[in-house]
């Protein structure tokens, strides 16, 4: 995680790099890229968040009850360390897009 800001205008953000760790996640389970899209920008939400609270602990993102998944969740610690996994219907098609207006 790498933070920046703009010196001349009122930018900063938040640079999130989730390569290794993205991949260990993905290889456990056989998931739907559209899914694995969506879990991979809850765990970058989950991150930006914990850094951004001063806690010692962990924070669990979840979503639930769509009609692609029946949920995925996003664990990270105040170190940082993060694990993720999805529920879904076998039936769900392999090919499915994170099209947020029907998913």
């Amino acid at each position: 995680m790498q933070r920046f800001m703009f010196a001349h205008i009122p930018v900063r953000g938040v640079y999130v790099e989730l390569t290794d760790v993205f991949k260990e996640i993905a290889s456990q389970k056989d998931y739907p890229d559209g899914i694995l899209q969506i879990m991979g920008e809850l765990l970058v939400a989950n991150i930006i968040m914990t850094a951004n609270i001063k806690f010692e602990g962990r924070v669990v993102a979840q979503l639930q009850d769509n009609s692609c998944y029946d949920f995925i969740v996003s664990e990270c610690t105040n170190n940082l360390n993060v694990r993720a996994t999805s529920k879904f219907a076998n039936s769900v098609n392999k090919d499915i897009q994170a099209n947020y207006s029907s998913c």
